[in-house]
């Protein structure tokens, strides 16, 4: 609220209230942030975000159990689930599957799981861990490298 009338009263005033921008500290601050953010390289680490947690460990569960999942299993154990709804904060009942959900979810599963089986239907993909799920991050990290590499190759 204090920038929104800052940013109006110097609009509606501009020779009485100046504009006051960064400060040397702060300029020298957001530098040095963004160097060092160049120097970590984030996007390289081959991330695993939170849906991806989630249908890992559905999955796991799964492979325990010897059973396979659908997509729309996943969703519902990702999006849908009561416990992780609840610990989020939100009161009420679970939010309604979309088609989003789907799309994301089975990006995630391709990272950890082969398909199986469906995908035509009502029936949906259904997913089976694999044996090698433990080293996701170097394979991530490895796929990424390769893809940039063919990018700079084409240029």
């Amino acid at each position: 609220m204090k920038r929104l009338l800052r940013h109006l009263i110097h609009d509606l005033y501009p020779g009485e209230y100046p504009w006051r921008g960064l400060s040397q500290e702060q300029e020298e601050r957001q530098r040095q942030r963004g160097c060092d953010l160049a120097k970590l390289k984030p996007w390289e680490s081959g991330r695993v975000g939170r849906v991806e947690n989630e249908v890992h460990r559905a999955l796991f569960w799964a492979a325990i159990n010897k059973t396979e999942l659908t997509t729309g299993d996943l969703v519902r154990e990702v999006y849908c689930n009561s416990l992780s709804h609840k610990l989020s904060g939100k009161d009420g009942p679970a939010p309604k599957v979309k088609h989003w959900m789907y799309e994301r979810v089975r990006l995630a599963a391709a990272t950890f799981a082969h398909r199986v089986g469906g995908g035509r239907g009502r029936g949906g993909i259904r997913w089976r861990l694999r044996p090698d799920h433990w080293d996701v991050r170097p394979r991530k990290t490895a796929r990424d490298a390769a893809r940039r590499a063919q990018k700079r190759k084409s240029e």
